[in-house]
């Protein structure tokens, strides 16, 4: 009885280590790479879907049929998508668009990632199937990552205007993928500087940019808020107010009247800066600090450029209106003229030099629904630039007439 149990296991190991050779030749031959070492590990392993999908790509490359192996793959791998995409394909190749559908959309059930639903995207895009191409380009976007470029290329072309993307995509509970939708602001946006040297009066896209970042800004701002702030630039740069009123206070800040933030508080996060609050680029020469409290610090060292706008905003107003700026300001240090004036709307007025604070004012008419008010300096003819500071303590713009209190 013993010898038999031992014979037994003799037969079973001695048949594992035949079989562990015979895998071993196969995969040597797999190794190998060549049509022919392929094919020969496949005949070794014919249930191996791994050799039998690149034998398939070498039937491909030799223009042969690979059809009938990779049917045979995707009943062995029922869970794969890979050999129902290459069969879908090659049935369009063919100019059977019934199988092709089949294969492609077997693809994407037993497989919900990106490139099955992608791939059936792209066939119903080739057979203007509009409907069942928003369908299947939702359905790859809702599990997209990475770069999304050219998923959103395929929906502009295939969208009639720039507003059925939102309208297709952006709908219902898709609309709260906040990567997707942060990551389709950026395309537009590329899409709008892309434009500019061949349109830089008014793209096309900076109607598609409104819209969407008027749409998804709720969305957006929880994943990339800085994208948002400068869709508002760029909406403000071109006098699109109200749309980009609307995405101002949709992302949290207080609707914009008049002057926005006359006192200079510090804003917060990624509103400094943009939008309606004050701007400012530190360039040579000149510094900005802000005040103990409130107000704001300009600060020249006699190397700042002879003419530069040191602080701006723009201001929302209404159209035919006529307004008053009203500032309070002082000085330390800086000759008489200084060179520093508030502009707005054509209309300007020196800053009077003084180390006690100063109020003054100048009036102007509305020619629009904002205006842009600035903190210029200008070096007076014959004087070396100045050195010193002006402190903002605050301003205000509002109708003429109107009874408010005076600027600090």
């Amino acid at each position: 009885m013993n010898r038999t149990v031992g014979f037994a296991v003799l037969l079973v190991l001695a048949g594992a280590i035949v079989f562990s050779a015979y895998l071993a030749v196969a995969d040597a031959e797999f190794a190998r790479g060549t049509p022919e070492s392929v094919a020969r590990a496949a005949q070794l392993r014919p249930g191996n879907t791994r050799y039998l999908m690149l034998r398939a790509l070498h039937l491909d490359y030799d223009g042969a049929d690979s059809t009938p192996l990779l049917e045979k793959i995707a009943v062995l791998n029922p869970m794969s998508s890979a050999p129902r995409i290459r069969l879908g394909l090659a049935a369009e190749l063919r100019g059977d668009p019934v199988a092709a559908e089949h294969w492609l959309l077997s693809a994407a059930r037993v497989d919900r990632q990106f490139e099955p639903s992608w791939t059936l995207a792209n066939f119903y895009f080739r057979q203007n199937r509009v409907d069942d191409f928003w369908t299947a380009m939702r359905q790859a976007l809702e599990v997209s990552y990475g770069d999304r470029t050219p998923a959103f290329e395929l929906c502009w072309r295939m969208a009639s205007e720039p507003g059925e993307v939102l309208n297709r995509v952006f709908s219902g509970e898709f609309a709260q993928k906040d990567d997707v939708a942060s990551a389709y602001l950026h395309y537009l946006l590329d899409r709008y500087n892309a434009s500019l040297s061949s349109t830089p009066k008014d793209p096309p896209e900076t109607a598609a940019i409104e819209q969407a970042a008027v749409q998804l800004a709720r969305f957006a701002s929880k994943k990339d808020p800085q994208v948002l702030y400068a869709i508002c630039d760029l909406l403000m740069d071109r006098a699109r107010w109200q749309g980009a009123k609307m995405l101002w206070t949709s992302l949290g800040n207080a609707e914009p009247r008049g002057i926005f933030n006359g006192e200079f508080h510090e804003m917060p996060g990624a509103a400094k800066g943009h939008g309606f609050d004050w701007r400012w680029e530190p360039g040579e020469g000149v510094l900005h600090l802000p005040l103990d409290g409130s107000g704001h610090r300009v600060t020249l060292n006699g190397k700042q450029a002879e003419h530069v706008a040191l602080l701006w905003q723009f201001a929302t107003v209404e159209k035919g209106r006529k307004y008053e700026l009203r500032w309070t300001t002082r000085t330390a240090n800086l000759p008489s003229p200084a060179g520093l004036r508030w502009e707005v709307e054509g209309a300007s007025a020196a800053i009077e030099t003084s180390n006690d604070w100063k109020q003054q004012s100048v009036q102007m008419t509305a020619a629009s629904n904002a205006v842009r008010v600035a903190l210029v300096y200008q070096r007076p003819q014959g004087w070396a630039r100045a050195e010193g500071w002006v402190d903002v303590q605050s301003i205000a713009l509002t109708p003429a007439g109107e009874t408010t209190s005076s600027p600090k």
